[in-house]
């Protein structure tokens, strides 16, 4: 058996991994990393795949799988949830290629196409291959319908967590251990480096600040993924008696009714229906200036303030001069508007940068795990071999020594790369 690294390897973003026997090639995810530029995997150098198996909906997983379509005819195996989503964010892909006059890297017809190769299964069913190989998927505790996929073949058995949580959130329940031990992992590293702070802790000094700063008059900002993040701070904010305040904007509106569609794959389902109904949803430009009023919460998708409609809302607090407390949830990548944010206070509207006049502050709401759960997690599974991928080179090289000083046989593979296992 041998493992092709297409992408996201000694990076986040793009991830592909082709794992390749005597009978069958199985791609394990395929995406995209979009930065100043869209990037891709080295699809180009790889074999022909009898499979594609997809751990979630995000683009930097599935992102790439449409562009597979023009001469692809493999399944795509994942979580029911999954193809909803994947449909959702790829539409919006088109929507701004077009608003923006660029030529998209896939047609509408080979997303249609796409769609048809969909094999949705629910976890751990079976879905065999002729050659008696087969994959398993597994809660990994990410956003919704997010998988581990296990394959299982006569050569040997591979675990890939795809993009894992091992803590509970209030949406989602913590991820599946292995049952038994591999031969092979491949693992995510993000925070392969770093912890992340007690969530209970944090989530009620986030509810506790979103308090004070209603009762000075402020408008709460709050940018948010529009995938998984929307939907835990909804559920959140509900639980803490803050819903009726609360407008919803953006794709992540969609995103709410969808998961509320799945309710067995959240922790709690009819919490979640709870907290979708008794929030606000914004539907035309027309509303977003008027929800603009001292005490109301604004949770927008964001794409880390380079797009979206908090870049809207934004827009109209510095034009009307409302009080305006600004909560980043989540990671910012570097060269990103919301980076720039956070570290110099300076955001870029209209192609000009200009000073942030109020207070900016982070919450590190990961829905992926840190160094210790992926420790805990990598021993569950006993591996013969670690590939360290999805991380920055600093915590990719941490995580993989991390792992060695615990004796295993850990690598951080290249872009490319070909490994025998």
């Amino acid at each position: 058996m041998k493992i092709h690294f297409l992408g996201g390897a000694y990076e986040v973003g793009k991830s592909a991994f082709m794992v390749e026997t005597r009978d069958v090639n199985v791609l394990l995810d395929c995406g995209v990393k979009i930065n100043h530029r869209t990037e891709f995997p080295l699809m180009h150098k790889a074999k022909r795949p009898h499979a594609i198996a997809l751990s979630h909906a995000h683009l930097d997983h599935s992102g790439y799988i449409p562009a597979l379509f023009k001469r692809n005819t493999a399944p795509i195996l994942c979580t029911f949830p999954t193809i909803p989503l994947v449909q959702l964010l790829l539409e919006d892909t088109l929507k701004i290629n077009e608003y923006n006059r660029e030529t998209p890297y896939f047609s509408r017809a080979q997303l249609r196409k796409m769609l048809h190769y969909f094999r949705p299964l629910s976890y751990h069913q079976p879905y065999a291959f002729h050659d008696g190989s087969e994959i398993q998927l597994s809660d990994a505790g990410h956003i919704l319908g997010s998988a581990q996929i296990e394959f299982k073949s006569r050569e040997g058995r591979v675990w890939y967590t795809g993009d894992l949580n091992t803590v509970d959130s209030v949406l989602h329940s913590a991820a599946a251990m292995p049952k038994e031990s591999c031969e092979t992992l491949i693992t995510e590293s993000t925070y392969g480096g770093r912890g992340h702070p007690n969530r209970k802790k944090l989530e009620k000094t986030f509810c506790n600040e979103i308090r004070r700063a209603r009762d000075d008059g402020f408008v709460v900002l709050i940018p948010a993924f529009a995938i998984g993040r929307t939907q835990e701070l909804v559920q959140m904010l509900y639980a803490n008696g803050l819903a009726d305040y609360v407008y919803a904007d953006g794709m992540g509106t969609k995103a709410n009714e969808i998961s509320a569609e799945f309710p067995s794959y959240l922790r709690d389902g009819k919490e979640f229906a709870k907290a979708y109904q008794r929030i606000h949803t914004i539907k035309t430009k027309i509303e977003r200036k008027r929800i603009l009023k001292r005490g109301n919460i604004i949770l927008a998708t964001a794409g880390m303030l380079e797009g979206g409609p908090m870049v809207s809302h934004i827009e109209n607090v510095l034009r009307t001069g409302m009080k305006a407390k600004l909560l980043l949830t989540g990671f910012q990548a570097t060269g990103t508007n919301g980076r720039l944010l956070m570290e110099e206070g300076q955001v870029r509207l209209n192609g000009q940068t200009m000073k942030w006049p109020f207070e900016v502050q982070f919450y590190d709401f990961s829905a992926h795990t840190d160094q210790a759960g992926l420790v805990r997690h990598v021993k569950k599974a006993n591996p013969e071999k670690v590939f360290c991928v999805h991380g920055d080179p600093d915590q990719l090289e941490e995580f993989v020594q991390t792992l060695k000083e615990e004796g295993f046989n850990a690598y951080a593979p290249k872009n490319g790369e070909r490994i025998s296992v």
